[in-house]
C-alpha cells in the first residue's frame, strides 16, 4: 500500500473514530487517556501489553489484537521498529514534541504495531508503554478525530441573502450548458474564490434522508472546486491529506471547504460517482496524459470506502454522497460534451493575463489551452491568469505549477495535496 492510499485509509478511520470516540474512551476508561497505571501489580509485561493492544484495537479495529502476523505486518515492523524504538527512548518533552510533528499516517502505523503485541520485541513494547509514548500516540489520534467536529466560529463580514430557489441558474446568458441542481452555487463558489467571502450562500447540507436533488446541489460546487479550481487529479488523496493535517483553514480555498463540507467531503471524494469523472467518457479525455506517475485513482478511493463502510456512520455518509450522476455534469462545466469550444479573448500584460470567455461551459479546458500557450517567462517570474466568464464574472486567479503542469487557485501547497507524483 502506498503512502497516498494509507492516508485515505487513515482519514476514513478518523471519521469512524469521530463517531465512536466518546463510547470508546468510556469503555476503555479514563486511564486510556491519561496513563496506564491501571495494570495489576502482579501482571507480567506481556499481559500488560496485551491489555493495551486490546484498548488500541477498540479505537481502530477490534480484529487487530487477535490478527496473525502477516507479511505486510512483518514489513511494517522492519520499516518502523527502528524509529519507534528511538522515539520511545527520548526524554518525555522531546518525545511529546516529536509526536505532535509526526504525520498522522505514521502515528497510526505505530499504534497498529502496538495493537499486535506479538509483532514487537517485548522490550520495545514495554519501553513504549512505560515511557508514555503509547499514551501520546492515542491522545494524538483521539484529538485528531475530535477536531473533525470543530467549526469556524468567526462572524460573517457582511450579509448576502441566499437565493432560496433550488433551480436557480446564475444567468440565462451565462452559457452554462447544464441545469439545476448541478449548477446551484456555481456563481457563489467562484465569488468566494474571487474574494467575496460568500460561503454561507452555498447550498446548506440537507438532511441525511434527503432526496437526490438537494444532495446534488450540496455537492456539485465541491466537485467543481476539487477538479477544476484546485486541479486535483486525485480528490480522495487531497481531502484525506487535508483531514489528516487537522483540516487547516489558512488557505481561503480550504477555509471554504471546511465551512461548507468539512469531513463530509471525504465521502464525496472517494465515491464511485465522483471518481468516474476521470475514468468515464469525456472526463477520461480531459484527464488523458495528466495522470503520469499518479497512484491508481480507484485503489486510493477503495481504501477509504472500505473503512467508511465498516460503520453505520460511514455508510450513511457514502450513501448521502452517492447516486449524484456528477461525472457528466462536471464534464459539461469544465469541458464540453458537444465538441464546441467557448469563444474567448486573451489579454497579456507582462506576467499577467486575462482570458475573457463568452460562455461558462468549457472554461477549464480553455484555460489549459490558452494558458499553456502563453509566452514563456523568466525562471523567477510567476504567471497569473484571471479567467472571466460572461454572466458569472471572475472565475478565479490562477497560477501555473511547475511541479504538476496544471493551473490552480489558492496556494501551491493546497494544489499539491491532490497529487501523488514525486
Amino acid at each position: 500500500m502506498t503512502t497516498a492510499q494509507r492516508e485515505v485509509e487513515v482519514a476514513s478511520k478518523l471519521i469512524r473514530l469521530d463517531a465512536k470516540r466518546r463510547d470508546a474512551l468510556t469503555a476503555c476508561g479514563d486511564h486510556l487517556r491519561w496513563n496506564f497505571k491501571w495494570a495489576d501489580p502482579h501482571d507480567d509485561v506481556q499481559t500488560i501489553l496485551n491489555g493495551i493492544a486490546q484498548k488500541i484495537a477498540v479505537l481502530w479495529d477490534k480484529d487487530l489484537a487477535s490478527s496473525e502476523i502477516s507479511p505486510v505486518t512483518s514489513r511494517r515492523v522492519e520499516e518502523y521498529l527502528p524509529s519507534l524504538s528511538k522515539l520511545a527512548a527520548r526524554n518525555f518533552p522531546e518525545m511529546e514534541q516529536e509526536v505532535l510533528c509526526l504525520p498522522l499516517w505514521q502515528v497510526v502505523e505505530y499504534l497498529e504495531l502496538l495493537a499486535r503485541p506479538s509483532s514487537l520485541p517485548t522490550k520495545v513494547g514495554e519501553l513504549t508503554v512505560m515511557s508514555g509514548l503509547a499514551r501520546l500516540l492515542i491522545m494524538r489520534t483521539v484529538a485528531a478525530a475530535a477536531s473533525l467536529d470543530t467549526d469556524l466560529e468567526e462572524p460573517v463580514p457582511f450579509s448576502l441573502r441566499p437565493n432560496e430557489n433550488l433551480d436557480w441558474h446564475p444567468a440565462p446568458t451565462a452559457g452554462i450548458h447544464d441545469h439545476a441542481p448541478w449548477v446551484t452555487g456555481v456563481a457563489q463558489l467562484h465569488g468566494c474564490l474571487a474574494g467575496w467571502d460568500a460561503a454561507w450562500t452555498l447550498p446548506p447540507r440537507p438532511p441525511l434522508d434527503a432526496d437526490v436533488l438537494p444532495r446534488c446541489a450540496y455537492f456539485a460546487p465541491l466537485a467543481l472546486l476539487m477538479f477544476g479550481c484546485l486541479s486535483w487529479i486525485n480528490p480522495a488523496v487531497g481531502i484525506a491529506r487535508w483531514i489528516n493535517l487537522g483540516m487547516p483553514a489558512e488557505d481561503p480555498v480550504l477555509k471554504l471547504v471546511k465551512r461548507q463540507w468539512g469531513k463530509w467531503a471525504l465521502a464525496h471524494a472517494v465515491g464511485q460517482d465522483t471518481l468516474r469523472f476521470w475514468t468515464y467518457g469525456d472526463g477520461y479525455r480531459l484527464a488523458k496524459g495528466l495522470t503520469h506517475e499518479q497512484t491508481n485513482l480507484e485503489e486510493s478511493a477503495r481504501a477509504g470506502r472500505s473503512f467508511l463502510e465498516s460503520s453505520e456512520y460511514g455508510r450513511r455518509q457514502l450513501q448521502f454522497a452517492g447516486q449524484l450522476h456528477m461525472q457528466t455534469h462536471i464534464q459539461w462545466q469544465l469541458g464540453r460534451l458537444d465538441g464546441q469550444t467557448p469563444a474567448r479573448t486573451l489579454f497579456i500584460n507582462g506576467s499577467s493575463a486575462v482570458i475573457a470567455l463568452d460562455e461558462y461551459s468549457g472554461w477549464w479546458e480553455a484555460l489549459r489551452e490558452e494558458g499553456d500557450n502563453l509566452p514563456p517567462l523568466r525562471a523567477d517570474d510567476e504567471r497569473v491568469v484571471l479567467v472571466l466568464s460572461k454572466g458569472i464574472g471572475l472565475l478565479g486567479e490562477f497560477r501555473h505549477s511547475r511541479v504538476t503542469g496544471r493551473w490552480y487557485v489558492g496556494s501551491h501547497e493546497t494544489h499539491l495535496l491532490g497529487w501523488t507524483a514525486p
